[in-house]
């Protein structure tokens, strides 16, 4: 299997696993906000905040380094999972401890000293996390991801079984956050058991690996570490700022805007996982890094613009008439993925996989730096808005700096083909935005709108983009499995279509 089959073959499993975990999530959230209401439902992002920011603390970059060296291959390639997997359980389970310990100071510091219970019951999330990602990430560079996909369908399944029972019987905030510990604990002990059953020999833990992971892993860290008080003060200004409806609303509005962060996160993955299968051919690595900067400027905002599209029936009809902020808070945050054609899908998985970790380094730094003035005015005079603008603002610049290094490194960025490629995505949210607005009937404008917006999409999309472009996604996709062969199908017959409307000569 070529290289750009595999980045499919990953994207696609890795997305159909995150999307069914979504759709499976989606319905327990579904049970748990319309349970809780607004106000209960708003707490739990506020309980997650110390946990998450932990997880993301004790990572120490391992879980990037964890999947680099496992597609390196090599005979070393079991020792550096070993390695890896036992410094993230090492860190995870001090980062537990931490919390634990200091959970009644973490809940006052958030306004709401009621939760400190709820937060040192979601400290031992922390430890079961760091031994889920890390035996995924190991996973996902052996090429394993149908096993990566079943790990994390399996999670959300018990999660939400778990949780949103818990919930239903009355147990309340208690039920949610239970749900999840319930959840994490269980997948870690399986996780483990499936990677050991998916490594042929098994090393133990070296000293030398792990220095020389920790290496490659601290330019990745030390920005991370830098964000993270940034980003909890980021937060604890906005939930000071803001009432726990608006909170639930941005939870909400987070949901319907998973399904496409899970596919990014599935390039992003896919292609950490690839290219340094070819760090011996650098011309090979620059034309995969090139094309995946074309078919994600097509990709991701293609989808962005539906869900603007379906956001507001969606949420309407799932969670109900309460959250009538949340399509606000999905549009602005939609806008964020429409950075892609800067390459904010790409940069960062290329300079880590040819080892440039101290690239990716400063651009966090710039936006360590240039973040606490944007976020705390953008906060303090818009609220979620604010908090949601400045994250795209932060974002831009921190992709503009990769993208100047990436054309330095040699890669040939034609951001005016990128953009190109976004074109499509423009005028079928132009021609289906009158739907929303001039049509009373709230079915007929449901129903219409997504409609246009996928008709408009699939007709001028070919002559824009051009049957080429296509085909060659096309040809790729047809190598990466089922799913991917019906991908390329569907692509193939919308430009057949579109030859007999335009008149275009085949490709």
């Amino acid at each position: 299997m070529s290289v750009e089959a595999r980045i499919a073959r990953g994207s696609i499993l890795l997305s159909v696993g995150s999307i069914a975990s979504l759709v499976i999530a989606a319905l327990g959230s579904i049970v748990i906000a319309r349970t809780l209401g607004p106000e209960n439902y708003g707490l739990i992002p506020v309980i997650m905040v110390a946990p998450n920011v932990l997880m993301v603390v004790s990572d120490l970059g391992i879980s990037t380094a964890i999947t680099r060296y496992a597609s390196l291959g090599g005979s070393r390639r079991s020792s550096y999972i070993a390695t890896g997997v036992a410094l993230k359980a090492l860190l995870g389970f001090i980062a537990s401890a931490v919390l634990w310990v200091s959970a009644g100071y973490v809940a006052s510091a958030l306004g709401r000293p009621y939760i400190d219970s709820y937060i040192r019951l979601a400290s031992l999330l922390v430890l079961a996390n760091s031994i889920v990602s890390a035996s995924t990430s190991a996973l996902i560079g052996l090429g394993g991801y149908v096993a990566s996909t079943g790990i994390q369908v399996a999670l959300t399944a018990v999660r939400v079984i778990a949780g949103a029972g818990l919930v239903l019987l009355g147990f309340g905030v208690l039920g949610a956050v239970l749900g999840h510990v319930v959840a994490w604990s269980l997948l870690a002990i399986v996780s483990i058991a499936i990677l050991l059953a998916s490594l042929h020999e098994l090393q133990r833990p070296s000293l030398k690996a792990a220095r020389e992971m920790v290496a490659y892993s601290i330019p990745l860290y030390l920005p991370a570490l830098i964000g993270i008080p940034l980003g909890q003060l980021y937060y604890s200004i906005l939930a000071r700022s803001s009432s726990n409806w608006e909170l639930g609303n941005l939870g909400v509005a987070n949901n319907v805007m998973a399904p496409v962060n899970s596919v990014g996160g599935a390039i992003l993955a896919s292609l950490l996982s690839s290219l340094p299968m070819l760090s011996s051919d650098r011309e090979g690595m620059l034309r995969v890094v090139e094309r995946s900067l074309v078919y994600t400027s097509l990709i991701m905002p293609a989808l962005a613009g539906w869900v603007i599209v379906v956001s507001e029936p969606l949420i309407t009809i799932f969670y109900g008439p309460s959250y009538s902020l949340s399509p606000l808070y999905v549009t602005v945050m939609a806008l964020g993925v429409m950075l892609a054609p800067l390459g904010s899908y790409v940069w960062s998985s290329y300079l880590a996989s040819i080892g440039r970790t101290d690239e990716i380094f400063k651009a966090q730094v710039i936006g360590a730096i240039l973040g606490p003035p944007i976020y705390i005015a953008l906060i303090l005079s818009a609220g979620v808005i604010g908090y949601l603008a400045a994250g795209i603002i932060v974002s831009a610049i921190t992709t503009t700096y990769m993208l100047r290094v990436a054309t330095s490194l040699g890669v040939k960025a034609n951001l005016g083909n990128s953009f190109k490629m976004m074109t499509p995505t423009i005028l079928a949210l132009t021609a289906s935005t009158p739907t929303l607005v001039a049509i009373e009937s709230s079915l007929a404008r449901w129903l219409l709108a997504p409609a246009v917006y996928t008709a408009t999409l699939a007709i001028v999309t070919p002559v824009i983009v051009g049957p080429e472009t296509l085909n060659s996604i096309a040809s790729t996709m047809r190598k990466a499995g089922f799913i991917g062969a019906l991908i390329a199908t569907m692509i193939n017959l919308d430009v057949r279509v579109a030859e007999k409307i335009w008149g275009m000569g085949r490709a």
